[in-house]
C-alpha cells in the first residue's frame, strides 16, 4: 500500500487523485506507519508522502485544511 501512496503522492500531478487520497483518510494511514516501533522502509516512506502532502498544502486551501484535521 505504501508504494502505491508514494506513487500516487509524488508521480502524479493531478490534485483530484490527491484530493481524493486524502479524502479516504490515507493521512490517518499514513500517520500510524509513520509512528511505527520497526522504522524500516514503510516508515521512510510515509515520512516522504506527509512532506509531500504538506508541500502541496501550502498552495492549496483545501488540502491544507484536510491536513488541520
Amino acid at each position: 500500500m505504501i508504494g502505491i501512496v508514494l506513487n500516487l503522492t509524488c508521480n502524479v500531478e493531478n490534485e483530484e487523485v490527491t484530493k481524493h487520497m486524502l479524502s479516504k483518510d490515507v493521512i490517518k494511514v499514513l500517520r500510524i506507519i509513520l509512528v511505527d516501533s520497526r522504522h524500516d522502509w514503510p516508515t521512510n516512506g510515509s515520512a516522504l508522502a506527509l512532506l509531500q502532502y504538506s508541500h502541496m498544502a501550502l498552495s492549496n486551501t483545501e488540502l491544507f485544511l484536510k491536513l488541520e484535521e
